[in-house]
């Protein structure tokens, strides 16, 4: 275990809150996406694939907690598109034509969730563990 107490209180709940306020972060963008207009466009601009009717078949539109699935899915989409295109569930050209400014921000969304899990992993690695 590492020995963190010679730093300061501040720095030592800085450390601790960081991850979740760079997570909470992600989580508000992205339902930001899920709960305004940016949803309907997501939806318009995905209109040839499968990927979105699938997730919509799913009850992808009706509450919020689908909505932020829907999303989730779909910008797994934009992170890896060539995988989506060949797995058949993102259309090559709704990938293309899709809006940039919609694209950033699921992306930020969704590196911000997955900086903060993984700090979290880390310092849980680092504070949690015994050195032998």
């Amino acid at each position: 275990m590492i020995d963190l107490s010679w730093w300061p209180v501040w720095a030592r709940l800085g450390l601790l809150l960081a991850p979740f306020l760079i997570g909470l972060t992600g989580l508000a963008i992205v339902l930001h996406i899920a709960g305004s207009r940016h949803f309907e466009v997501m939806c318009e601009s995905l209109k040839r694939s499968p990927g979105l009717h699938e997730e919509l078949k799913n009850g992808g539109a009706f509450t919020l907690k689908f909505r932020l699935q829907t999303v989730s899915a779909m910008t797994a989409g934009m992170i890896w598109p060539a995988l989506g295109i060949r797995q058949g569930w993102l259309n090559a050209q709704d990938s293309e034509n899709f809006p940039p400014y919609l694209r950033k921000r699921m992306k930020l969304g969704m590196y911000c969730v997955l900086a903060a899990f993984g700090c979290m992993a880390f310092f849980a690695l680092l504070v949690g563990f015994k050195s032998v």
